[in-house]
């Protein structure tokens, strides 16, 4: 009888416990890190729109209050984040191409402005500026943009250097019995194997 003995790196072991721990907890992370960035910068940027519509050329005194364009602009993230959701935006593991971020974030922002001017309108609020909400709506999606793209771009290299690979692909050539390297065979479809296509 013999006996084989395997060394065990203790080291390498717990590397890759750490990795699936992160990799299960990684997308949760990440998506409540986007929902919260999402809605504070949609959120600054309509308070950056207030700035440029009223204290830079200083016309203040037509404004409403601070508190009612922060609030406005309060639900105009929250819309915007509710719909995200829907849309199902904050799955990383599935990333879109630039073009269909760019369309999503446009859609969705402006369905979220256009949701939340209808309610306040019906609620009788029709006291906001329209250029504060074509400010606020341009600095948001050209916000949205730049953060999703950093977002998904962090995403991918901190899942690649962290979070061990799923999938392993295996390669080779395969060799029928009998046949010489480099000789053709029939596969399925009426193809010969070692024919160029």
């Amino acid at each position: 009888m013999s006996s084989v003995d395997f060394p065990v790196d203790r080291r390498a072991w717990s590397a890759a416990a750490t990795g699936a721990w992160l990799g299960r907890r990684l997308p949760l992370v990440a998506g409540a890190s986007l929902v919260a960035g999402d809605a504070i910068l949609v959120l600054l940027a309509f308070l950056i729109a207030y700035w440029v519509r009223f204290i830079v050329p200083d016309q203040e005194a037509t404004a409403l209050g601070l508190e009612e364009y922060a609030r406005m602009g309060v639900v105009v993230s929250l819309v915007t984040v509710v719909l995200f959701t829907l849309h199902d935006f904050y799955d990383l593991d599935r990333p879109r191409s630039w073009l269909g971020r760019l369309q999503m974030v446009v859609s969705t922002v402006s369905t979220a402005l256009a949701l939340t001017v209808t309610a306040a309108f019906f609620l009788g609020d029709h006291r906001f500026s329209r250029l504060w909400f074509t400010v606020g709506w341009a600095l948001s999606v050209l916000g949205l943009v730049g953060w999703r793209w950093l977002a998904v771009s962090t995403y991918a290299s901190i899942r690649a250097a962290v979070v061990p690979a799923r999938k392993v692909l295996i390669g080779g050539q395969h060799r029928r019995q009998g046949s010489r390297p480099g000789a053709c065979f029939k596969l399925p479809g009426g193809r010969l194997r070692g024919q160029r296509l």
